[in-house]
């Protein structure tokens, strides 16, 4: 008979293995597919190197750079601004420019370390050694302003920057065990 007892039992328990196989491999799917989210995640808050590092080993990360320049721009009279209009309004304006900074950011080989509000810090010559990033850095800066005016003709919302750039020595590192921060410190 093609079901005897026996035969059943073989096919019951090759039916459960392969559900089980199949269910494994499902599991090992969602476990890759959220890793990949998460270094997503940690790639859009952390420099690529840094990363990596951390994926390695859960010390310390702090690290001296010789040469490198950095940049710190705000917005001028923002808190002024800010009681003018509506919160998703400045929110979406911020979003806009920085979004914008991003970009040309990404053109020039420069990295954005954080915003603080209305502030947008930068640097060149961090992750990736550059003899020019001086020059860069300038370059981009003038970039931004050029940034400014592009979105001052067609928003309601008139801004104006400042921005400063120093070239030197410093100290970056990661800060915090939760909402982690990468961070530069120096003259």
């Amino acid at each position: 008979p093609l079901l005897n007892p026996d035969r059943l039992s073989t096919l019951t328990f090759a039916y459960n293995w392969l559900v089980d196989a199949i269910e494994d491999l499902k599991i090992t799917e969602q476990l890759e597919k959220e890793k990949k989210n998460t270094e997503t995640l940690l790639l859009n808050i952390l420099p690529n190197p840094i990363v990596k590092r951390m994926q390695k080993n859960n010390g310390i990360i702090a690290d001296y750079f010789e040469e490198v320049s950095v940049m710190f721009a705000d917005i001028i009279g923002f808190t002024e601004i800010t009681s003018k209009y509506p919160a998703d309004k400045i929110v979406r304006a911020l979003n806009d420019l920085f979004s914008r900074f991003d970009n040309r950011a990404i053109c020039f080989g420069v990295e954005k370390i954080k915003t603080i509000g209305d502030a947008y810090m930068a640097v060149c010559g961090l992750s990736e050694k550059d003899e020019n990033h001086a020059l860069k850095l300038m370059e981009f800066a003038r970039g931004i302003f050029e940034d400014i005016n592009e979105f001052n003709k067609t928003s309601d919302i008139q801004l104006k920057m400042r921005v400063g750039i120093n070239s030197g020595s410093v100290i970056a590192g990661v800060i915090g065990k939760t909402k982690t921060i990468y961070d530069v410190w120096g003259d």
